[in-house]
């Protein structure tokens, strides 16, 4: 009786988990068919990172940047830990702003 069980339970959160890989991948191809981010979009511009890069190599305290900034100290941790990003592939696809002359 246990191990029946046991098996169903396990065998349901298997197919749970399976039907929640189809459904975003799913998802991801139909934002990419309609040209959409497949992902959230980035919570700072390019020139906001590039900021945010900037004063934490100074020593702030990633705390107050993070406030400072709006997001969330996990995100703030993400930015500073990601090189800076391609700027001219960035534009390609029409986002952040225009290369310094």
């Amino acid at each position: 009786m246990r191990t029946s069980t046991l098996t169903f339970v396990t065998t349901s959160a298997e197919l749970e988990l399976e039907l929640g890989r189809e459904r975003r991948a799913s998802s991801r191809d139909s934002r990419r068919a309609w040209r959409l981010p497949a992902t959230k979009p980035p919570k700072l511009s390019l020139k906001r990172q590039e900021q945010l890069r900037r004063l934490g190599a100074t020593g702030e305290p990633v705390r107050e940047l993070a406030e400072e900034f709006g997001i969330g100290r996990a995100t703030a941790y993400r930015y500073l830990s990601e090189p800076a990003p391609n700027r001219c592939a960035d534009e390609f696809h029409g986002v952040g702003e225009s290369l310094p002359s």
